[in-house]
């Protein structure tokens, strides 16, 4: 009997545990980082890339209107857009989070640009990401270098690139407000 009670107890307190666990994962307002990830410097370069893919399971859209990391001197949120047939980056002012969709940058489309690194980004390292809400706040992530030739995250064993050239039709070009296109999924 005493055998019993003991493991009921652990039972309920894993349970528990894992509740909170997963309850920290969404902040206040539902936006859940599913995937962040960079890729591990090449030789000679200053600058990177972060990928993050969120979950806006709230009902109300947000905005990321900035971005932070220790790694770098500046850290801006661009895109990529085709100019006359060549792919040039541009800062975007803010990513849009739909409520109740699934929000993702990845290589040839919207990311976090990091420039002036302090030191090169290493594979199996991770650093320090802030992300700036408009209206949940900041939230801050750590990002995960993976090896200089990582592809984009994958959801549900599908990979959701843009084509063979990592470009959308479109060029992932801005809209009209300067906010970043981004590929939306719908949460299932």
């Amino acid at each position: 009997m005493y055998t019993i009670r003991i493991a009921a107890v652990l039972f309920a307190a894993a349970v528990m545990h894992l509740s909170s666990h997963a309850l920290a994962d969404d902040n206040a307002q539902g936006i859940k980082v599913v995937d962040v990830w960079a890729n591990a410097s090449l030789a000679g370069t200053t600058n990177g890339a972060a990928f993050i893919t969120l979950s806006n399971r709230g009902d109300k859209a947000d905005r990321i209107v900035g971005v932070e990391s220790p790694v770098a001197a500046k850290a801006e949120l661009h895109t990529h857009m085709m100019d006359d047939g060549v792919a040039k980056m541009r800062p975007a002012a803010a990513v849009d989070l739909p409520a109740g969709e699934t929000a993702i940058m990845e290589p040839g489309g919207l990311h976090v640009m990091l420039l002036g690194l302090t030191e090169p980004l290493k594979e199996g390292e991770s650093f320090p990401l802030t992300l700036i809400l408009e209206r949940s706040g900041p939230i801050q992530v750590e990002v995960i270098v993976k090896a200089s030739n990582a592809m984009g995250a994958s959801h549900g064993g599908k990979m959701h690139g843009t084509g063979h050239d990592g470009m959308d039709k479109d060029g992932m070009d801005k809209d009209a407000g300067g906010h970043g296109k981004m590929k939306m999924l719908t949460d299932d």
